[in-house]
């Protein structure tokens, strides 16, 4: 069994070597947590994760890079947050259009940040 603090930990490790500028998806973060912990994890673990993060966590740990497969803001299932991340991915020089993020223009290879 996998211990929930490593994978956490994986997690922050990978979204924190997205880089200003850039985004990418709860599945590539997914990947690649998945083989730093071993198990598979599912995209829909990252997004809980990264909408859990503490207030404190959130200051640290770029949570707005990360977007859903389609490349828009799927923060809007969590009331206001979703104009939180537009503002911060907006003051990162990111474009958003309504809520969906150009893949081509932004997109971080996460995979990328395995080879570090």
């Amino acid at each position: 069994m996998i211990e929930k603090g490593m994978v956490k930990r994986a997690m922050i490790a990978v979204v924190s070597g997205i880089p200003i500028g850039n985004v990418t998806h709860y599945g590539s973060v997914a990947e690649i947590v998945s083989g730093m912990v071993g198990k598979h994890i599912w995209a829909q673990v990252i997004w809980w994760m990264l909408s859990a993060l503490w207030e404190k966590e959130q200051q640290i740990v770029p949570w707005q890079r990360v977007v859903n497969k389609q490349w828009y803001i799927s923060s809007i299932k969590l009331g206001d947050r979703w104009r939180r991340q537009k503002l911060l991915l907006e003051q990162e020089g990111i474009l958003v259009n309504g809520l969906w993020v150009d893949m081509e223009q932004y997109a971080f290879k996460a995979d990328a940040v395995q080879k570090k």
